[in-house]
């Protein structure tokens, strides 16, 4: 089951950052929200062999629509400008992997 990906936003500045920091880079304040990013634009697509499968495992650089820049897996056929929704998928029993799919209807 997937869930929503999420990055945090200054409360003074609006500056959106993800990984969560103590203070915002822009202002230096230490007042958070929490925001939901579901969709973006992939900059840049790649892939890599697992070391362990031998398989192929595609990356995506992708642009939020709410800011920063996060890397993703995503399919082989998802190239750079395509509009992809964005969603948290189990890897494990504790762990969750970003997942940049195809967006419908974009």
């Amino acid at each position: 089951m997937s869930q929503p990906f999420r990055i945090t936003r200054c409360q003074l500045c609006d500056h959106a950052i993800f990984h969560p920091l103590p203070v915002c880079p822009r202002c230096g304040r230490r007042s958070w929200r929490s925001e939901v990013a579901r969709h973006g634009t992939v900059e840049h697509a790649t892939s890599r062999l697992d070391a362990q499968t031998g398989e192929s495992v595609w990356l995506a650089e992708v642009r939020l629509d709410v800011g920063p820049l996060v890397t993703a897996r995503c399919a082989p056929a998802v190239g750079a400008g395509e509009r992809v929704c964005l969603a948290l998928v189990p890897a494990g029993d504790t762990a969750f992997r970003l997942l940049a799919s195809p967006q419908r209807g974009a």
